[in-house]
């Protein structure tokens, strides 16, 4: 609890504490036991607790609280740095009505400390901090997630090899900053991922951020109706495969929707044709829809691209765009 200063509580409370500070003590207080102490600390009070001094302090006291309430000032520095890579989603639950942020993280092997506990039967443990940092724009609500995951391997990780993991962080419809910081002690990375659209349940058709996984990547997350796959590196062999996933809702039941994805090179702009692109139809059987397809990158050559999707029924149409990078 925050308040403007003890100095302005009533005697009794201020009392209890005056041990600690002895201007505050009350005429009534004695911390020495000793009746000439009690007197000539009455005497003090008298002194040091004027009407000016009071309001000074606790005017001092709103200020303070004022910059705890409103700033943060609290930069994070590491010793030593790792790179990791990190991926994060606006999705929602496939019954909807229950958002959440998912982020999916890789963090190279070789960059990382472990240790190899009796306990483990020798397996090489990595203990990883995985802290979520959202802060709704709206009206600056924070949402924080802050969480200890332990990995066990059989062997400890070699350069080439990474440590992938997926957490998740219930969050209300809106539009947030995104900040992710993975860190072991002294050793860490600050990723800032921008804005982060948590999707809300509406008539109007929309769509969710789109996800682009990978099947074997290791990492999954379920949504309640569909196992998705990830792939925190967001990096595809040439000719590769990329899982497509996606959520809508505001659909009308029977109606026949649109769905275009395309792909574009990193530098390509609109007035150019898409390096790929994909077209195919999905009929409503409900409100909300799920939808998964996968997509060839055999035609691409290596290079990063930035993937379109469209989604459209009569003049309602709404789109979504993510990058990835083919590799050589």
């Amino acid at each position: 609890m925050l308040v403007p200063s003890l100095v302005t509580a009533n005697p009794r409370q201020r009392d209890q504490l005056c041990a600690i500070e002895l201007s505050l003590c009350s005429t009534n207080a004695d911390p020495s036991g000793e009746p000439e102490a009690a007197r000539a600390r009455a005497l003090a009070d008298a002194k040091l607790n004027t009407t000016a001094r009071i309001n000074r302090l606790r005017l001092q006291g709103l200020e303070a609280i004022t910059e705890a309430t409103t700033t943060d000032n609290n930069a994070r520095t590491f010793t030593r740095a790792f790179a990791p890579t990190v991926q994060i989603y606006g999705l929602d639950r496939a019954s909807g009505g229950a958002g959440r942020a998912v982020v999916a993280f890789a963090v190279p092997g070789a960059q990382l400390e472990f240790t190899t506990p009796p306990e483990a039967g020798g397996r090489a443990v990595y203990a990883v901090r995985v802290e979520v940092l959202l802060s709704r724009r709206s009206d600056g609500a924070r949402f924080d997630l802050d969480t200890l995951r332990r990995f066990a391997t059989a062997a400890p990780l070699a350069e080439g090899q990474y440590l992938t993991g997926l957490v998740e962080l219930p969050l209300p419809p809106g539009r947030y900053a995104a900040t992710v910081v993975l860190s072991q002690g002294e050793l860490g990375s600050i990723a800032r991922l921008g804005e982060l659209m948590v999707p809300s349940a509406r008539n109007a058709l929309s769509v969710s951020d789109l996800v682009l996984g990978r099947e074997g990547s290791g990492v999954r997350w379920q949504s309640g109706a569909t196992a998705v796959p990830l792939h925190p590196l967001n990096s595809y062999p040439r000719g590769g495969e990329v899982e497509v996933y996606y959520q809508l809702a505001g659909l009308r039941e029977g109606a026949r929707y649109a769905n275009r994805v395309e792909l574009f090179g990193s530098d390509d702009d609109d007035k150019k044709p898409p390096r790929l692109a994909i077209a195919f139809e999905t009929t409503a059987s409900g409100e909300r829809a799920e939808v998964v397809r996968t997509l060839g990158l055999k035609s691409l050559a290596p290079g990063r691209y930035r993937i379109r999707l469209t989604v459209q029924q009569g003049t309602e149409s709404v789109s979504a765009m993510a990058w990835l990078t083919v590799g050589k």
